[in-house]
């Protein structure tokens, strides 16, 4: 009996002294108080030329797969996960992509809402 009291007055010292030294860490706004202000980045105008990369390689399973890569070599847009049979098949389909970002305004497409069946 005596153990299980000592191990529970031991396990709440130790969960006390853990939120005591938690408590005492700086917050991270006070730590950016004198830190530059950080500006957001400037979208390119239309028709602004900007930096990245396409690249088309094939993949384990020998398919073709496209990628776009901005300048700072983030993934911007990849090609379907099927891949395509023949690299020219991959380079016709990122000519369609292509024009059809050239041509094509954005729509914002409504998410739909299922709804929820009655069950009796």
């Amino acid at each position: 009996m005596t153990r299980i009291i000592r191990s529970v007055v031991l396990a709440s010292l130790l969960a006390t002294g853990t939120a005591a030294v938690v408590s005492m860490s700086p917050a991270i706004a006070q730590t950016t108080k004198g830190a530059p202000k950080v500006e957001p980045k400037v979208e390119p105008k239309a028709g602004a030329k900007t930096e990245g990369t396409v690249i088309y390689r094939p993949g384990k399973d020998g398919k073709f797969r496209f990628s776009v890569i901005n300048k700072d070599g983030k993934t911007l847009a990849m090609s379907v996960v099927s891949g395509f049979e023949k690299p020219e098949d991959c380079l016709k389909a990122l000519e369609e992509v292509k024009a059809i970002l050239n041509s094509a305004k954005p729509k914002l497409e409504k998410a739909k809402v299922e709804e929820k069946k009655d069950s009796k």
